[in-house]
């Protein structure tokens, strides 16, 4: 895995909401007494316990390059990056009703929370038709749990092996997180690639990811390698 710290890009997206205050004659509490290691600004408070709960699951990511990339089924390895903490019964039910029926009867993991233009978004990893470790990506609005984008998997299928990495982090120079997209389909017994592409999604002011061309943006060579996994 390449993690690529960009001291810049973190910085910047940390700062200000680790220095948030809110001046006022009034100013707001913290509603929830276990939420206070990382407490949202004023405008973006947890809705109820419940979902301030299922937030402090995440570990914060300060990666400003973050590689997301799946495993094929089967156990983890010890340093897998992605393997995150079990979400709970209470939790699954803050899922739209796609996802929480997919996740009810399986395990499904709170890995690392991402800043977003307007609110932050978490990756969770869970078991879809691409493969048990599948990594995408969600936000919280009011109690509802909502998918933004498909971000890894990894699955072998009728002869072939599928794989898809993401990459999230600054693509166009705005200082908000991107994401880049590599999929390939390489042959299961010679390992032979016969398909592959890359896709680009941009942030948008009001959070969300819009596809554009590839040369939208230069991607310098040999940065975004996809991840060399074992099947």
């Amino acid at each position: 895995m390449k993690l690529t710290i960009t001291f810049f890009t973190a910085c910047f997206l940390f700062t200000g909401l680790l220095s948030a205050q809110v001046v006022s004659e009034d100013p707001v509490k913290e509603p929830y007494k276990d939420y206070n290691e990382r407490p949202y600004p004023a405008t973006n408070i947890p809705a109820s316990p419940e979902v301030a709960g299922f937030i402090a699951l995440f570990e914060d990511s300060d990666v400003g390059n973050l590689q997301v990339y799946s495993h094929f089924d089967g156990e983890l390895p010890v340093d897998y990056y992605f393997t995150g903490k079990e979400i709970g019964a209470a939790h699954k039910e803050l899922f739209t009703a796609e996802f929480r029926d997919l996740i009810e009867a399986n395990a499904a993991y709170a890995t690392y929370s991402i800043k977003g233009n307007e609110r932050e978004n978490y990756i969770i990893r869970m078991p879809t038709n691409k493969g048990e470790n599948t990594l995408m990506l969600f936000t919280v609005e009011g109690e509802v749990v909502k998918p933004l984008q498909l971000l890894a998997y990894a699955f072998c299928q009728g002869g072939y092996c599928y794989q898809q990495d993401s990459w999230i982090t600054d693509l166009d120079g705005d200082t908000g997180l991107d994401i880049l997209v590599k999929y390939r389909r390489t042959e299961a017994a010679s390992k032979k690639v016969v398909e592959k592409n890359d896709k680009v999604y941009l942030q948008n002011e009001a959070g969300g990811y819009l596809l554009v061309e590839k040369n939208a943006v230069s991607l310098e060579p040999g940065k975004y390698d996809m991840e060399e996994l074992e099947y």
